[in-house]
């Protein structure tokens, strides 16, 4: 299985469009971290949600 991380630090260069259509592309899915971490409203997940958010997904690719 091959993944792809994508890391950019400055917000707005293109990285979510960027994710998108190398995913489309690939016809792989992608996974935004923006949406594991901010709740409605804007409110931050806590650490231990956030954590087990992006767990879920490795083990949901992973096969596990």
């Amino acid at each position: 299985m091959n993944r792809i991380m994508v890391v950019v630090v400055s917000p707005g260069v293109g990285k979510s469009t960027f994710a998108r259509r190398l995913g489309e592309t690939l016809h792989i899915e992608v996974h935004h971290l923006d949406a594991l971490f901010w709740k409605p409203n804007w409110v931050e997940a806590s650490l231990k949600d956030f954590s087990k958010s992006q767990q879920d997904i490795v083990l949901m690719i992973s096969g596990l």
